[in-house]
């Protein structure tokens, strides 16, 4: 479980290093980092499918619309497709590694 939450902090990096043009507003800075500090929790706690509920329905789904649609969406946190293009794909990884533990 050691790994898990290391990998969990570089998303949470690579948020953190994004400027106020990429999210939607300051709120989206800030839930972003505490969705995936959640996470971390959750699986030091041992909690794992939870932790994968929060990255896949909190992280994964604001930053979605690029990989789905080429455009950011509506509901996007992350408002660049520059921006996406870096955190999606580790959230992705964390979750299929969540998921290889769970079975």
């Amino acid at each position: 479980m050691r790994g898990i939450p290391h990998i969990l902090r570089e998303p949470k990096y690579t948020v953190r290093g994004y400027g106020p043009e990429d999210f939607r507003d300051q709120e989206s800075i800030t839930g972003m980092a505490n969705h995936i500090d959640t996470a971390i929790w959750k699986v030091t706690d041992g909690l794992l499918t939870e932790a994968q509920d929060v990255l896949e329905n909190e992280i994964l789904e604001r930053t979605d619309g690029c990989f789905n649609r080429g455009v950011a969406d509506d509901d996007d946190s992350i408002t660049t497709c520059e921006g996406q293009a870096e955190v999606y794909p580790l959230v992705l990884e964390t979750i299929e590694l969540l998921e290889s533990l769970v079975k």
